[in-house]
């Protein structure tokens, strides 16, 4: 079995590599299945693209000294299969449903030596892909804003006219209550739930 931790491990490619480039981040939680301890596994490489580069990154591996298990740590802007970093997922979503862009439109943003930007297709997946995310989301965050504030004023999601604006909402007002002295940065809606739902 080899499953990926979704974890907090830079804010983009850049921090990521310069903290974690040459050397495995630290992990002081026991084993996602049976509680042991884990160990350093080594690592392997995988390609990131953000819209207008190209990387590759390594990815840590651990692996249980009780149940033999191997998982990888993953950085909070990635997703696993995904080629592309969530911050290109995030910008897309955000251009089709807050600024109603079109997907030529959206492509056309993407530059680089070797990028062509994604097709219509994969776009429409991502947004296929996260709609489910999302569905989860809004409930689960308008129970979590109640358990911030009892008495939140939920009267917005009556006039919310789709759930990825809900839930777009939902997650500038969570953030306010978790990190009152940070603000909602643009990029930072799918990392978070990315880390919140698994």
């Amino acid at each position: 079995m080899n499953k990926s931790i979704v974890k907090p491990l830079g804010k983009n490619v850049n921090t990521y590599l310069r903290k974690y480039g040459r050397k495995s981040p630290n992990y002081d939680s026991g084993c996602p299945c049976c509680g042991g301890k884990p160990h350093k596994h080594g690592h392997y490489k995988r390609t990131v693209v953000l819209k207008h580069s190209e990387h590759r990154i390594p990815i840590y591996r651990m692996k249980c000294s009780v149940c033999g298990i191997t998982f990888s740590l993953m950085p909070d802007f990635l997703i696993p299969y995904h080629i592309y970093a969530v911050g290109v997922m995030e910008s897309t979503w955000y251009q089709r449903h807050i600024g109603c862009r079109s997907f030529g439109h959206i492509r056309r943003g993407f530059c680089g030596p070797k990028l062509n930007g994604p097709s219509k297709r994969t776009m429409k997946r991502w947004l296929s892909s996260w709609k489910k995310n999302i569905d989860r989301y809004v409930p689960w965050g308008i129970r979590q804003l109640l358990l911030y504030d009892p008495f939140a004023d939920l009267q917005w999601t009556r006039h919310t006219p789709s759930v990825e604006r809900a839930a777009f909402t939902l997650t500038k007002r969570l953030w306010r209550m978790v990190y009152p002295e940070s603000p909602y940065p643009f990029y930072g809606f799918f990392p978070w739930i990315n880390q919140l739902m698994k």
